[in-house]
């Protein structure tokens, strides 16, 4: 037996994953097909193929019952992570062992060595204690982030991603001295991919930071500077002021509707994604907080330059306060 196709190396496991399997015999014959993860070695799937010469199937389907995102519940360092993205897989089919392949949940258009994922624009603000998270894939090993502050504590630090895969790297001010700006660069030898600024300072005292997986099933973290309450029961009364005791009320019952600032027509199809995304989530300075998109569109106001996106959003739980 010989597999004579397989996948791409990083290759979406959101996509077919299609190996081809051929018995070297004319006479047809069952096989077992064994899927398993080579970091733990451990089974993932079996596909079972009946009275073959030849077999074309997907592993793909398999991967994805297995691959769970898994994100941190609270942040607290600088550092890259894995989060269950990637997997390094083999096959085995009596004493036949395919060659490895790591495959990504991202969909790769580039084959560079690193590939950045976020879909929003390289200029950002955020707040000492709050995180950013920005989702990557290697394709080689040795790419590694350089990341310079400036302020009293101006620093410049590379931080190696180690082995291929899809992962995480999660920025955190505090954990990098008392700076106003901080840049992180995604290098590889002496190539850099791709730069993101921080402007480090306070948020506005309404401003809520909402993070979604974009279709990368990379994590975009976005602050929403203005937000309004919006009643949810059609019994309460109105309220008696716009802030104060009533608005308090009015939000713990309630839903919250949040505004962007005006940003650039990139940085508003960005974060229109977030209504296709499969989990959303509030950031309460460097922790996450489930909550629920009640959002099903995104209109982008029309604008030559700048505009600006609304999003409605409610506790995962009833009567939570946001």
């Amino acid at each position: 037996m010989k597999f004579t196709t397989i996948p791409n190396a990083f290759a979406s496991w959101n996509e077919s994953l299609l190996y081809t399997l051929h018995t070297e015999s004319e006479e047809p014959q069952d096989a077992t097909v064994e899927v398993y993860d080579a970091a733990t070695n451990t089974l993932v799937g079996t596909k079972f193929l009946r009275a073959i010469t030849s077999a074309t199937f997907d592993i793909a389907p398999m991967l994805r019952r297995r691959m769970q995102i898994t994100l941190p519940e609270v942040v607290t360092t600088t550092r890259p992570m894995g989060y269950n993205a990637s997997a390094e897989i083999y096959l085995k089919v009596g004493e036949l062992t395919s060659e490895h392949r790591i495959f990504v949940a991202a969909q790769l258009t580039s084959n560079t060595p690193c590939v950045v994922l976020s879909e929003q624009i390289d200029s950002r603000p955020l707040a000492p204690d709050e995180c950013d998270m920005v989702g990557f894939v290697t394709t080689f090993s040795g790419c590694y982030a350089r990341i310079r502050t400036y302020g009293k504590d101006s620093t410049t630090r590379n931080i190696t991603f180690g082995s291929p895969g899809q992962y995480i790297l999660t920025i955190l001010p505090l954990t990098l001295g008392d700076c106003d700006q901080i840049e992180v660069e995604f290098c590889y030898s002496t190539t850099v991919f791709r730069k993101i600024e921080y402007s480090v300072k306070r948020n506005l005292k309404g401003a809520r930071r909402i993070g979604w997986l974009n279709k990368d099933y990379a994590p975009e973290i976005y602050t929403f500077p203005m937000r309004k309450s919006i009643l949810i029961k059609a019994t309460r009364k109105h309220m008696e002021s716009s802030i104060g005791r009533g608005a308090g009320e009015v939000e713990a019952d309630g839903e919250l509707k949040l505004i962007s600032a005006y940003e650039p027509s990139a940085q508003l199809t960005a974060l229109a994604k977030i209504v296709g995304s499969p989990a959303v989530w509030l950031m309460e300075g460097a922790r996450r907080r489930n909550v629920d998109l009640i959002t099903d569109r995104v209109i982008l106001t029309p604008s030559d330059t700048l505009g600006f996106v609304e999003i409605d959003i409610r506790g995962a739980r009833e009567g939570e306060e946001l």
